[in-house]
């Protein structure tokens, strides 16, 4: 006994079904642990490119130096392949920022702080804090910290990766300000 022929699916059968496929497939990897591994994939992996680059100019300045070749050209180099580096910290609270939901130019500005040499002339619980420290693990803990929610949680919803943020203004009059009574 031969099976009855099947009717040919349509496109949109087709479409339906791959989706359905798709679905299944992305449920069973949402585990948490993928999704956290997602997560700080999506803050390193845009760094990759301008990392590779980096490296690939800073070989090329010690080849230059060893060699003796374009003296005039390697401080240039130099500073061009470093320029990024000491700035990675930056560019990693940009991306978490961006990946939880903040402002971009907040979470690099809050990680700008962790490299920022005027660091060492602050004092913290009687502690002098040093520029550096932390690197690209303190300016992913620095968004969290630092970071308000780009559109704002409600009220009583508050996760880790949003901070505080003020109460609403009420409106002001000269009327109720301390220094007219």
């Amino acid at each position: 006994a031969t099976p009855a022929p099947t009717a040919p699916l349509t496109a949109g059968e087709l479409a339906a079904h791959g989706t359905a496929i798709k679905d299944r497939q992305k449920a069973k990897n949402a585990t948490p642990f993928k999704l956290f591994l997602r997560r700080i994939a999506n803050i390193f992996v845009p760094l990759i490119p301008a990392l590779i680059g980096c490296g690939i100019i800073a070989g090329l300045n010690g080849l230059l130096i060893n060699l003796g070749w374009l003296p005039a050209v390697t401080p240039a180099l130099a500073a061009i392949a470093t320029g990024f580096m000491a700035l990675i910290a930056v560019f990693v609270g940009l991306n978490t920022a961006k990946e939880f939901g903040g402002t971009p130019i907040l979470g690099g500005a809050v990680a700008a702080i962790i490299v920022f040499p005027g660091v060492a002339n602050a004092d913290a619980f009687g502690q002098s804090l040093s520029p550096g420290q932390g690197g690209v693990l303190g300016a992913l803990g620095a968004r969290p910290s630092g970071c308000t929610s780009r559109n704002g949680a409600a009220a009583g919803s508050r996760s880790p990766w949003t901070s505080w943020s003020p109460p609403p203004s009420r409106s002001w009059s000269p009327a109720s300000s301390p220094s007219s009574a």
